[in-house]
């Protein structure tokens, strides 16, 4: 403890300022009820003694204990000071002949030990660590003891003064290995040490794990112990690639995790935690914890442009992907209409990925069904990343009694908005493939009626095209064209024979006016006279019957009855009469 008693001689019309000082002995400390002090020059006057002063209470009244009459004596002993293990407080003075002169107390101090400085921060510092103290109350304190925790126990490392002193830094630490734990002792010119302070304090250790599959930093660290004020808060301090430190964010004090969000692949990130004290002046870093990213690359921008049927009836599914995604597996599903979604095919991805790449299914029912697809990736995460759907159009045809081919497809579907789409009807005979139709996203079907003008275009092949622009989740847009599945339609040869002719007339050969004659593999022409005797036989459909007998003579004008019998190229039979 200290207090210092002034005892003033005022001299008439002298200021305090203008008057010389009697300086008292340096008071040291007390140990073992002996008051242990140092001498002081004061050359105003002749020494005359040393006073003591004592009081059972710091602030008084205090009483002359005692004095000392020799300039050289360095101690005083205060007998049964401590019979009752009583709390004493003194200081001294020292008396000079000098008349006028102001008399300066010296420290007071107690008779117990000193007191233990208040800890105020525990701080790592690159490959050392920072002590931060409030020096003792204690005046007799001289210097401090460093205690650390080795192996479980407390080990002074260093000796530091003078009094004032309130850092340290311990350069044989070593806090990227562990949490260093300290307290410190206050010592006086006595040998007489503080209690021990087992409100100890020890730094924060941190480690950090990078999660490639996440790719988030997930930090963890001690809580800082033995703030009286607690801990306000945790600021997290982030470096990426060698830049300044900065403060990312600030977390609740009971909080000793957090997890580093979207780091980027190759890129280097150093940690270090600040903990802030309740009294909002002190703080305490972590160490800091470097580690470079290895993330598992997602496949993030997957998506099909395109399902189309190849000229050879394969399904050819066009897709992009992120070229730098880490993935081991590629998964085809399909799903025809009405049904649920299957596995169609699995591959492993060739490397280096391509940004546009296809595939070709073989096995699927596109030609009978529309077909809707979509594909899977599966990186070293599991992480599955799913593709938009495409649909296959499915084209389908009818021809009706007239010749006439009516064409309709389902719908063109990407799972994706969609914009300025519009189908084109291709047809293919055997001559050329050409557009007969471009028709926008709303129609459905279409009539082609240029084969019956056309005698001879009894087999046609038809697909569809759907061309438009798909408006990606990111806002890009991407043309895109899908091909239908290929249709053919052989129109059945088309008949009319006359109900009468002539052969010395104009009508001379009774046969077939024809549509589609190359539709005909057989033809059998046969003419019954009204006995049903069979008088003419033909094979050839571009020939007929002159009225000609078998015997060779000109048959009469009279009924006769034809019946024809026609086989398609495509198997079906044809009967008329």
């Amino acid at each position: 403890m200290k207090l210092r008693f002034l005892f003033l001689s005022i001299l008439l019309g002298i200021t305090l300022g203008l008057k010389s000082q009697i300086l008292p002995p340096e008071f040291l400390c007390v140990e073992n009820d002996t008051l242990n002090w140092t001498p002081t020059l004061n050359p105003c006057g002749p020494f005359q003694s040393y006073t003591v002063y004592f009081s059972n209470d710091i602030n008084g009244p205090y009483s002359v204990l005692g004095t000392v009459t020799d300039p050289t004596e360095t101690s005083f002993y205060h007998q049964n000071a401590n019979s009752a293990n009583n709390q004493w407080f003194y200081y001294l003075v020292s008396e000079h002949n000098c008349p006028g002169q102001v008399q300066i107390t010296s420290d007071t101090l107690d008779n117990r030990d000193p007191e233990f400085p208040e800890m105020d921060a525990v701080s790592v510092s690159g490959n050392a660590i920072e002590l931060f103290w409030t020096p003792s109350v204690s005046p007799e304190t001289s210097a401090y003891i460093i205690f650390r925790n080795v192996n479980g126990n407390f080990i002074p490392i260093d000796t530091v003064a003078p009094e004032t002193v309130s850092y340290y830094l311990d350069s044989a630490a070593n806090p990227n290995q562990g949490s260093e734990e300290y307290t410190i002792l206050s010592l006086d010119e006595c040998g007489n040490t503080s209690i021990f302070n087992t409100a100890t304090q020890a730094s924060i250790f941190m480690e950090a794990t990078a999660n490639p599959c996440t790719r988030t930093a997930e930090l963890v660290w001690n809580e800082y112990q033995n703030w009286q004020e607690g801990i306000a808060g945790h600021e997290i301090m982030v470096s990426i690639d060698g830049a300044t430190p900065q403060p990312f964010d600030t977390i609740p004090g009971n909080q000793t995790s957090f997890n580093y969000e979207n780091l980027e692949d190759g890129f280097d990130y150093c940690f270090t935690i600040n903990a802030l004290r309740g009294n909002g002046i002190h703080s305490a870093a972590s160490n800091e914890v470097c580690l470079s990213a290895s993330v598992i690359r997602p496949n993030n921008d997957f998506f099909v442009r395109s399902v189309s049927f190849t000229e050879d009836d394969q399904i050819e599914i066009i897709y992009e992907w992120e070229t730098d995604a880490e993935i081991n597996n590629v998964e085809i599903f399909s799903q025809d209409e009405g049904a649920s979604a299957v596995s169609n095919s699995t591959f492993p991805p060739a490397f280096p990925l391509s940004p546009i790449d296809t595939f070709l299914v073989t096995n699927h029912n596109g030609n009978t069904n529309p077909v809707t697809f979509y594909m899977e990736t599966t990186d070293d995460c599991d992480t599955i990343s799913r593709t938009n759907y495409g649909t296959t159009i499915h084209l389908s045809i009818q021809v009706d009694d007239q010749g006439f081919r009516n064409l309709s497809w389902t719908p063109f579907d990407f799972g994706y908005g969609r914009e300025q789409v519009e189908y084109r009807l291709y047809k293919r005979n055997i001559s050329q493939e050409t557009v007969i139709a471009q028709l926008d996203e709303n129609t459905l079907e279409y009539t082609d009626s240029t084969a019956v003008e056309n005698l001879f275009d009894f087999e046609s092949c038809y697909y569809i095209a759907a061309i438009g622009i798909l408006d990606l989740p990111d806002d890009n847009s991407i043309y895109t064209r899908s091909r239908s599945n290929t249709v053919c339609a052989a129109s059945e040869p088309l008949l009319h024979f006359p109900n009468a002719f002539a052969p010395n007339g104009k009508n001379t050969v009774f046969k077939p006016a024809l549509a589609f004659q190359n539709a005909i593999a057989e033809y059998d022409l046969a003419i019954y006279d009204r006995w049903g005797k069979r008088i003419y036989n033909g094979s050839d459909p571009s020939d007929g019957w002159r009225g000609i007998l078998p015997n060779g003579k000109q048959a009469q004008q009279g009924v006769y009855v034809y019946k024809v019998r026609v086989i398609t190229t495509d198997g079906n039979t044809i009967e008329q009469s």
